[in-house]
């Protein structure tokens, strides 16, 4: 499975690199500089400026913002709580991290290819493609996955990690991960354990998606990031061939706890089956992001422009994009459409709504979150609302199946972020849920905060 998703990744990387070499220096594309004709009150006049993407014009904030390496500025967000025990600042911190790490290795290419020639800048490009970023965002996804996804919900149920073990990243190893653990009887929380590092991956894609359609483009290393972390568990389920391995497999230990707690014993009888849960994966795939994504490393050899825009359908006076994908609760998978709302430059809105397949219980969801609201000068405000019928939460079942009861629950949050300066901002979150599964929550009641900075380079 890791090796897919390593190949699928070089093999875009690589197609991107060719398409580059014979695209030819004459088109205004994000390596070979930009060589376009520029329109003037005399006429006309050619430009020729060497970077890796030339002026960022408006991308959504109404501003140039070409950063240090000739990509444009962005967010870097890190944030802690008072425990470890909250996959949302830990996921957001360490995609800050390690992109922040590319970030500053693409200054000393592009400095290179001031005077380098086409080939030679394709060829420096690949290399640190495969070489620096490659490894530094797949360890990144992996430790997100062992010890920010599993390790947490561990720690979450009272439970202790005995060991995290992160691989050497392709191509210095094979890449993958494991986590064991010990002392956690509750059937729901060994749930959430399991899916747990899938979870905190397609919260991390959730990250970057929103930070896409907020910012009004999408940067063209974040691709590899979105790439795995949202994939993660596709890969996961497709390549899951028995339910009844003894590996560790997620999905088969997923697919049997959960039927056994609803008193499905035997295999024969699973009420949800590695067959349904194969079809159901599709589902993540009915996300334009993954495709949008793609598409924008050929976007300015084919049009000619700079970068490109985050597409989304004009309605009104907002802009919007709805995105599907799958999550696997502790009673059962639940199908999400998430609907990206984007108002003038900066305010997003992303209500949402979920279901359960229908195999054990027939729980519900429906939630919206927001950002971008400007109270006054420098002063911003955010927030999310969820609302939730689901089964109780309880910490075993002894040998009865469990309940199939609904309950309704809710959590709430608002964010606050202070613009101390144009590099820097201060945020922070304060909130509360009652008991149940939100995703990336906690499953038990409690108050919900974190604090820390953004930085903007």
């Amino acid at each position: 499975m890791k090796y897919s998703k390593l190949f699928i990744t070089a093999l875009l990387i690589t197609i991107f690199s060719i398409n580059l070499l014979f695209a030819g220096e004459d088109n205004d594309n994000p390596l070979m500089g930009d060589r376009s004709q520029v329109r003037t009150e005399g006429g006309y006049k050619e430009r020729t400026k060497i970077q890796m993407i030339p002026d960022v014009d408006d991308i959504g904030r109404g501003e140039k913002e070409t950063s240090f390496d000739g990509f444009p500025k962005r967010d870097f967000m890190f944030v802690f709580n008072y425990s470890i025990y909250s996959t949302y600042p830990a996921a957001i911190t360490m995609e800050s991290a390690a992109m922040a790490f590319v970030k500053g290795t693409n200054y000393p290419i592009s400095f290179m290819h001031k005077n380098s020639s086409p080939l030679i800048q394709v060829i420096t490009y690949f290399a640190k493609s495969i070489i620096v970023d490659l490894p530094i965002i797949h360890a990144a996804v992996t430790f997100n996955h062992e010890f920010f996804g599993h390790a947490v919900r561990v720690r979450e149920a009272g439970g202790t990690v005995d060991k995290v073990k992160i691989n050497w990243p392709f191509p210095f190893g094979g890449g993958g991960g494991y986590m064991e653990y010990h002392g956690v009887s509750s059937t729901d929380h060994n749930l959430m354990i399991i899916s747990g590092g899938y979870e905190a991956n397609m919260l991390m894609s959730h990250i970057v998606a929103m930070r896409w359609v907020q910012d009004g483009y999408i940067a063209p290393h974040d691709f590899t990031t979105y790439l795995l972390t949202r994939l993660d568990l596709f890969y996961y389920i497709h390549y899951t061939e028995d339910i009844n391995s003894s590996d560790g497999n997620d999905i088969a230990a997923y697919i049997n706890l959960v039927n056994q707690k609803y008193g499905y014993s035997t295999s024969s009888k699973y009420k949800l089956t590695l067959d349904k849960l194969q079809n159901y994966k599709w589902l993540i795939l009915a996300d334009p992001l993954l495709f949008f994504a793609a598409a924008s490393h050929f976007y300015s050899q084919i049009t000619g422009k700079k970068i490109m825009k985050t597409i989304m359908i004009p309605v009104g006076k907002a802009d919007i994009l709805p995105s599907g994908r799958i999550s696997l609760a502790p009673y059962g998978v639940e199908w999400y459409v998430d609907i990206f709302i984007k108002f003038d430059k900066r305010l997003l809105f992303i209500p949402y709504f979920r279901m359960t397949t229908g195999e054990f219980v027939s729980a519900w969801g429906a939630g919206v979150k927001f950002k971008g609201i400007e109270i006054v000068q420098n002063l911003f405000f955010g927030g999310a609302l969820h609302v939730f019928m689901q089964p109780e939460i309880v910490h075993d079942y002894v040998s009865n199946p469990a309940k199939t009861d609904l309950y309704f629950g809710i959590a709430g949050y608002l964010d606050i972020t202070v613009m101390i300066s144009h590099l820097f901002r201060l945020t922070g979150r304060i909130g509360y849920k009652t008991n149940g599964y939100v995703f990336g929550m906690a499953l038990e009641s409690g108050f919900i905060w974190h604090a820390g900075g953004i930085f903007h380079f």
